[in-house]
């Protein structure tokens, strides 16, 4: 039986939540939050409207403006399983798919199918569904579902090939017409910050239907709330749905989950959306476990002082649920990451302060830092937990180690930690007395787009601060250029210290790798006590084919583990833009992060398939964003028409622009970066070229970087320690590197010999037919050498078991 504290516990926790189901914010009658535009509700009515509600901070007789109060998350869970609102909930979500599909049976006859729907959302509106994907909540057994938060050619020419492909691969004699026939598009916005899915539709989507002789009002409808944005551009014949049951607007894009921008995905893949509904009821004791995460990191955070604070916390959800490549629809391939809409729930709500600041990191297996960092591990039935995250082995190695154990089972328990991450992100918006529900960051990063996109004022900015010319910039013979202009001009970087760290080390300030080396050697010890840690915005495709695959991989690697993980002991974010200035941005523009956005400046389009070539997709949206993200970033704002330093946070951040995403780019971008590395590495005392050794995964495609030298190198046969150590995720190829005798926190006093070390390129496969089995690359007479991880892949899956494998690898570069 139940503990008299576990008892207390569930009845405070009960008692908390109840909360939000004051009359004030409830009608018990309708099991409907309460219309701020029918009843006034100010500031000062209830201790929560600061927290769940977009009343301006004015005062305490502020009120609440229309479609302002934000409770969707915790009301429609209510009105979702209860007897009998929630029957005629489900009824409507029933009837708003079944008109969709009657619609194409109707119009292209009686055997016709929904066989692909594409959904255009930013941020919130769309991160639940590529959750739900990756997590198996939303399976494509009969349907396939192309989420889009992008706006580069190459990622919508992926899209719209991949349908094309799909069908005629069923029909061979499908034209684009009948590859297109059975395709739904549904954008979807609800404020006034979201133009990606409206471009999408206009630039993109309904030419090629249009093109191929299709009817817009037969295949695009609209999920968004009266007198949005995209409410306002898309207009009929565009189909409007209304994005909560019976109508309201209570719901802000970062709680989708809960409604039909949820429920109609999930009925229309052939889910269930009363079983989905019903994992959104938390027991008493599932959120009181809630309220106690929140509870320890409100402790071990922000109540500290700066310099003893926790300042992230690692996220180690289930096996299934990680980041991850995974083949689908006519071979191609898809990244598939259940983390981010977690990270971007937290970071987009919390992330105001910089007294305020707690990361959540999805990119390492565990803390790199454990007097910074705190690991918390996510458990649920019916889903495996990595041995790599046993909470034993991480405190032993000083980790603080939370466990959160969820009571659905399998891809269900995705909604019940959704709910569970609701309850923690409000309670800790209580207890740091911050607005919940608002993003003013992202809304100044979205102003400076817009200026760029439509007034002249921009050219001017884009010119002297983006220009060949502008100061600290540099730029490679082989098209890799790298700038901290912006930065500079808006006080991030100090000139005086990017010069003495050129003069003390004797670099060469025209080198792009010295450059962004040297940016980075000043962020980490201008943010001091703080620990500053990374980000890599890829302002192209990194989520479909793969081109996109490798260039992702080459950042976990070179970036994400060898500068940051390695060299800083820190970590890093990899993203894509915009999609990070509605998830992430919050973040961002309060300091201690160093973001190095990547443009390329060109965009494939892909293999060539008739009617799905978007010659005429602009990319100066795409390279505006970049620009904009850059420029918010290091402190400027839109003032009176003009873009203007000084008026946000000084934030440090680097542009770094590509000629492309192919195999030369990326060797070039891969020679930048480990350039860079070796500059960092020289902070923590580490012979520069013996960086190399530390890259822990080959990378295939960038097998032409530069190398320097044929150095004789001996063979080292020790033994790896099989102690907790911390990773970054590169996906379905685990490819995991142990140092070898390693101690926690790394001893970095040896490393000055690591490339003689572990030169001589020791693989394992300690599970490879029931016994370990060594196969030693000779590469003392080779400048580099790469193993082709598809071949590898293959080889290796071929075994009878499964294998673990263990890869050391040697990369010189300058």
């Amino acid at each position: 039986p139940p503990s008299s504290s576990a008892n207390a516990m569930s009845s405070d926790a009960s008692a908390w939540l109840e909360n939000f189901f004051d009359p004030l914010f409830f009608d018990a009658a309708t099991k409907l939050t309460r219309d701020p535009a029918a009843c006034v509700i100010r500031r000062r009515d209830h201790k929560l409207v600061r927290i769940v509600s977009l009343a301006p901070d004015e005062g305490d007789d502020a009120a609440v403006p229309p479609k302002g109060l934000i409770l969707a998350p915790f009301h429609l869970p209510r009105l979702l399983n209860d007897p009998v609102s929630g029957a005629g909930c489900m009824a409507r979500v029933e009837k708003l798919a079944a008109n969709i599909e009657r619609v194409l049976r109707e119009t292209y006859g009686p055997e016709t199918r929904l066989r692909h729907l594409v959904w255009a959302g930013m941020g919130g509106s769309i991160e639940d569904k590529y959750a739900a994907l990756a997590s198996s909540l939303m399976r494509e057994d009969e349907v396939r579902l192309w989420g889009v938060d992008d706006v580069n050619r190459d990622t919508i020419s992926h899209v719209l090939q991949g349908i094309i492909l799909a069908e005629q691969a069923r029909l061979p004699s499908s034209g684009v017409k009948e590859a297109l026939q059975g395709t739904v598009v549904v954008a979807q916005a609800l404020g006034m910050t979201s133009v990606e899915p409206v471009f999408n539709v206009q630039k993109a989507f309904a030419p090629v239907f249009t093109a191929a002789g299709l009817q817009v009002a037969t295949h695009f409808y609209k999920v968004t709330i009266p007198g949005s944005l995209l409410d306002q551009a898309l207009a009929s014949p565009v189909v409007s749905i209304p994005h909560q049951p019976e109508g309201q607007s209570s719901c802000a894009g970062r709680h989708d989950y809960v409604s039909h921008g949820m429920l109609l995905p999930l009925r229309l893949l052939g889910a269930s959306p009363a079983a989905y509904a019903a994992s959104l009821a938390l027991s008493d004791g599932e959120v009181s476990a809630a309220l106690g995460v929140a509870d320890w990191l409100h402790q071990i955070g922000a109540s500290r002082p700066v310099g003893d604070r926790c300042e992230a916390v690692c996220l180690l959800l289930p096996e299934e649920w990680r980041g991850r490549w995974e083949v689908v629809g006519a071979g191609r391939e898809e990244w598939r990451d259940a983390s981010l809409w977690f990270k971007q729930h937290i970071e987009e709500s919390l992330g105001k302060t910089p007294e305020r600041l707690l990361k959540v990191v999805t990119t390492l297996e565990g803390p790199t830092d454990p007097s910074r960092q705190v690991a918390l591990v996510v458990r649920a039935p019916g889903l495996s937990v990595s041995p790599r995250d046993s909470g034993a082995a991480m405190a032993a190695a000083g980790v603080q180690v939370r466990t959160l154990d969820l009571e659905g089972v399998g891809p269900l328990a995705l909604g019940r930690l959704m709910q569970a991450f609701t309850v923690i992100k409000y309670r800790l918006a209580e207890l740091w007395g911050v607005c919940a529900v608002n993003q003013p960051p992202v809304e100044c990063y979205k102003r400076i787009v817009n200026h760029l996109e439509h007034e002249a004022g921009g050219g001017r900015v884009s010119a002297t601060l983006f220009g060949p010319n502008a100061p600290y910039t540099a730029r490679s013979p082989d098209g890799v250029s790298v700038s901290l202009a912006a930065a500079v001009e808006g006080g991030g970087f100090a000139p005086d210290a990017l010069d003495a760290e050129f003069s003390r080390l004797g670099l060469d300030s025209s080198s792009p790798g010295d450059l962004l080396g040297v940016a980075h050697r000043v962020a980490l010890a201008s943010t001091l006590p703080r620990r500053c840690y990374g980000e890599a915005i890829v302002f192209g495709n990194l989520t479909r084919g793969s081109e996109a695959r490798h260039l992702r991989e080459l950042l976990d690697v070179a970036f994400a583990r060898l500068i940051w993980a390695e060299g800083a002991q820190s970590f890093a974010d990899i993203g894509k833009g915009p999609a990070v200035g509605h998830a992430t941005h919050a973040m961002g523009k309060q300091g201690g992060v160093l973001t190095v956005s990547i443009l390329p400046e060109e965009h494939d389009m892909g293999p060539a398939v008739p009617g799905a070539h978007l010659d005429s997709y602009p990319d100066s949206y795409q390279r505006n964003n970049a620009f904009a993200n850059v420029l918010a970033l290091a402190g400027f704002e839109l003032e009176d028409g003009q873009i203007l330093p000084g008026r946000g946070h000084p934030g440090m951040v680097v542009l770094v622009r590509v000629p492309r995403n192919d195999e030369s780019a990326r060797a070039a971008l891969l020679k930048t970066l480990t350039r860079a590395a070796s500059v960092v590495a020289s902070s923590q005392e580490l012979d520069r070229r013996s960086l190399g050794a530390r890259v822990a995964a080959t990378l295939p495609s960038c097998a032409q970087a530069t190398p320097t030298g044929n150095d004789d190198h001996a063979e080292h046969d020790g033994e790896t320690s099989d102690e907790y150590r911390p990773k970054t995720r590169g996906g379905r190829q685990e490819l995991a590197a142990r140092t070898t005798q390693g101690s926690w926190p790394p001893d970095h006093s040896h490393h000055g010999n690591e490339g003689q070390r572990l030169a001589g390129g020791r693989l394992q496969a300690p599970h490879m037919h029931g016994e370990a089995q060594t196969t030693t690359l000779n590469t003392a007479h080779v400048p580099y050498y790469t193993v082709a991880s598809s071949d590898l892949e293959r080889e290796l899956n071929e075994s009878s078991a499964h294998p673990t494998l263990y890869v050391r690898a040697a990369v010189y570069s300058n």
